[in-house]
């Protein structure tokens, strides 16, 4: 954690039981900010810029999943020659949450595709572009295009928001 215009970190080190659940995790993370760093937050909704991912003109190329692929992996790796959106038998849901990890911003898919899909994407992500030693290539919206079928464009909507409404510097252990 970091404060405006300081250069100190705080480093966390806490445990939690074997047991425990992803929920009970992030309870416990919440109350040891509140108690440590008085944090106080609240949701809220904001328009602010997002994605819309929306069937192109005529059918989607999405490949269907083979039977009895083990379901819902997803991943981009940057490589010399571009980026690479490889899934294997994904669900949109999972296939949206990755492509917005890549843009760095809220995904809404509007396609109505149900199923598992299996897809494997050569682009080339903004910050590469900069690199005149590799070899031109589509952005991600291009290739989201001209490879699935579908279609990336930006558009405003609602997205839930936390707000940090106060924090304070944690007192020496």
């Amino acid at each position: 954690m970091r404060f405006p215009d300081d250069a100190n970190w705080f480093d966390i080190d806490a445990r939690a039981g074997r047991d425990a659940t992803d929920d009970q995790v992030r309870e416990m993370f919440q109350s040891l900010l509140e108690d440590r760093f008085k944090l106080k937050v609240h949701r809220e909704d904001r328009d602010i810029p997002e994605y819309e991912l929306t069937m192109g003109k005529g059918k989607s190329k999405l490949t269907p999943a083979r039977e009895g692929s083990r379901p819902g992996r997803c991943g981009t790796s940057v490589e010399r020659e571009g980026s690479h959106l490889v899934c294997h038998a994904a669900t949109m849901e999972r296939i949206v949450a990755e492509v917005g990890g890549n843009l760095k911003a809220p995904v809404v898919d509007r396609t109505g595709l149900n199923g598992f899909y299996d897809l494997n994407l050569r682009f080339i992500a903004e910050e590469q572009k900069l690199d005149a030693d590799l070899e031109p290539g589509p952005s991600l919206t291009q290739a989201i295009q001209e490879e699935l079928g579908l279609k990336l464009e930006k558009s405003k909507g609602p997205v839930e928001v936390l707000v940090i409404d106060h924090m304070e510097k944690p007192s020496q252990n």
